[in-house]
């Protein structure tokens, strides 16, 4: 037995990292995660786009997924985020660029159109050898343009999903308030089995679908999800 003074014991190194060390790994898997499902949900739909299908693309397995995300909702309304963060960089980086009104404004129609065409932001449909496309609207009425092409260069207007957005004081300016510079934003427009499907999420209100059989509009509001699927 050893005899004398105090016996000491190194701390072991631990092998596992710590939070702050995983957070960046994490990130960036969740944004694979979110990536791989704008991709599948651009070519499937959101409807037609499982779980399954997502981590199958990853080449993970289903229970891996909810280590970054807690459902498929969560997972949309993640890639309606993107798009909304890279239109508004791209307005901030026109803001800032120094150049006159027009070609600001030039600058973000282009900004529009990348994000618009990209699997964060697509909402151009072709059905048969007409394009439509749905805008966003914010406070104004008529809600949500739909726009025709036949050649994706020039546009006309086809109709609105709502001639007037009403749902609730704020969009009445009742009591002093207000929804300016809120309202709808990023509408997404589908074509399936003959019926024209609109979605578009107004701050404050949730996920807002509109579905008819004619593009002309006004489109009968239809459903209207959780909350979780508003922007704060």
């Amino acid at each position: 037995m050893r005899q004398g003074g105090p016996v000491t014991t190194e701390t072991a190194e631990s092998p596992w990292r710590t939070t702050r060390e995983r957070g960046p790994q994490r990130d960036a898997k969740r944004d694979a995660v979110v990536r791989a499902a704008a991709k599948l949900f651009t070519t499937r739909g959101f409807k037609g786009t499982s779980l399954d299908d997502i981590a199958a693309s990853l080449g993970v397995t289903k229970p891996t997924l909810y280590h970054y995300v807690a459902n498929k909702e969560e997972i949309l309304f993640a890639c309606v985020q993107r798009g909304l963060d890279a239109l508004r960089a791209g307005i901030d980086e026109t803001r800032q660029s120094g150049v006159d009104g027009r070609e600001r404004l030039r600058a973000v129609l282009r900004h529009f159109a990348a994000i618009v065409t990209s699997d964060f932001g697509l909402c151009v449909i072709r059905v048969g050898e007409d394009y439509y496309l749905a805008g966003t609207t914010m406070h104004m009425n008529p809600a949500v343009q739909i726009m025709h092409s036949k050649d994706l260069v020039n546009w006309e207007l086809a109709g609105y999903c709502m001639d007037r957005l009403d749902l609730g004081p704020a969009f009445r300016m009742e009591g002093g308030r207000t929804i300016y510079g809120q309202g709808i934003w990023a509408p997404c427009i589908r074509y399936h089995q003959g019926t024209f499907h609109i979605f578009s999420n107004v701050n404050g209100a949730g996920l807002q679908v509109f579905r008819s059989t004619s593009i002309k509009g006004p489109l009968p509001l239809v459903e209207i999800a959780p909350p979780y699927s508003s922007i704060k």
